[in-house]
C-alpha cells in the first residue's frame, strides 16, 4: 500500500524506513513481534530488490488489550525513483480519447468491513488477501519497458485507487487536467464509465445489496454527485449501464475505499489493446 503512490508515478522503489510502535508488553514479545513485523516489510521490499534502510521503535504508553498484535502501529517512508530519461507520471495528462484501464478488482472496504461481523465466506476473503498481498511493482516494469522500447511516453496519466475510491480518485485525474485545459482555452473533458467493466472482487456485490460498507464510504457518497450533469463541469463522469440491475451496488462498489488497491491508468486506444491482451489490465471507460 506504501509502495503503491510510487508505482503511480512510474518510480521504482529504492528503500523505506520504518516507525513502530510496538504495545506495552515484556521485552521478549516486543522482539518477537518486532522481529515479525520487520521480516513482513522486508519481504515487500525485497522483492522489488529495495532494502529496510532502518528506523525508529517506540513503546506504547497503555498496556496492551488482547489480542496484543492489533496494538501494533506501524508508519512507513518509502523511497523511488524514476529512470532517467524517463518522465514522471503524473494526474492531470488526462487526454481527449484516451482509454481508462484498472490494474486489478475493488472492493476491499466492503469485505473487510463485513469481515469483522463473520459474514464473508473465507474463499472470498482468501482471494482478497491474496490479492492485496500481490506487489504490482511488475506492472510498472512492464509499461516503462514498453516506454523505451517506443521512446515515448504512453501513460498519459496516473493515480493508484486508495481511500477515495475508484471515484474519488479517478475525479482527481479528471479535474487537474480540466484545470490545465482551461489555461490553455482547451474545451473541458469528461470521462464516460462503464458500470459493467468495473472489476469487482468475489461477493461484494451481494455484500453490498445486504447493507454492508466501510467506514468511509459514507464520506466518499459525495463523489456520485458528480454523475449528475453539470454539478462539476471540470469532473464530469457519465456511468452507463447495460441493466440496471444492480444500480445501488454499482454505485457502491466506486465509492468504496481500497486498501492495497489497483492502479489506474489513461493511454492512447492503440497502447490500451495491447495491454488488454497481455490480461493485466481491464478496460473500464473513455475519456471524451
Amino acid at each position: 500500500h506504501a509502495c503503491s503512490d510510487l508505482w503511480a508515478c512510474g518510480a521504482t522503489v529504492i528503500s523505506a524506513q520504518a516507525l513502530v510502535c510496538l504495545p506495552k508488553v515484556s521485552t521478549d514479545i516486543q522482539e518477537e513481534l518486532l522481529a515479525h513485523s520487520l521480516d513482513g516489510i522486508k519481504s515487500v521490499l525485497q522483492s522489488q530488490r529495495a532494502k529496510l534502510l532502518g528506523g525508529h521503535t517506540l513503546e506504547s504508553r497503555k498496556y496492551s488489550q488482547q489480542p496484543i498484535t492489533l496494538d501494533i502501529d506501524i508508519s512507513l517512508s518509502v523511497n523511488g525513483v524514476v529512470q532517467k530519461g524517463r518522465q514522471i507520471w503524473k494526474k492531470n495528462g488526462v487526454k481527449y480519447g484516451d482509454v481508462i484501464l484498472v490494474s486489478r478488482s475493488i472492493g476491499s472496504g466492503v469485505l473487510f468491513a463485513a469481515a469483522m461481523r463473520g459474514k464473508v465466506g473465507s474463499k472470498d476473503l482468501d482471494k482478497a488477501i491474496i490479492q492485496m498481498n500481490t506487489s504490482q511493482h511488475h506492472l510498472i516494469t512492464s509499461l516503462r519497458n514498453k516506454e523505451n522500447q517506443q521512446a515515448e511516453c504512453i501513460i498519459h496519466a496516473a493515480t493508484d485507487i486508495t481511500g477515495f475510491g475508484l471515484l474519488g480518485h479517478l475525479s482527481e485525474m479528471l479535474r487537474s487536467s480540466n484545470i490545465n485545459r482551461l489555461k490553455s482555452n482547451s474545451s473541458l473533458l469528461k470521462v464516460r464509465l462503464d458500470a459493467d467493466m468495473i472489476p469487482a472482487m468475489n461477493g461484494v456485490q451481494r455484500l453490498f445489496s445486504l447493507g454492508f460498507e466501510s467506514t468511509l464510504a459514507p464520506q466518499n457518497r459525495k463523489f456520485i454527485r458528480l454523475l449528475e450533469p453539470g454539478f462539476d463541469p471540470l469532473a464530469q463522469v457519465e456511468l452507463l449501464f447495460r441493466s440496471r440491475k444492480n444500480y445501488k451496488e454499482t454505485l457502491d462498489l466506486i465509492v468504496d475505499p481500497q486498501t492495497c488497491g489497483p492502479i489506474l491508468i489513461t493511454c492512447s486506444s492503440h497502447f490500451a489493446s495491447d495491454l488488454i491482451a497481455e490480461g493485466n489490465w481491464t478496460r473500464i471507460g473513455t475519456v471524451i
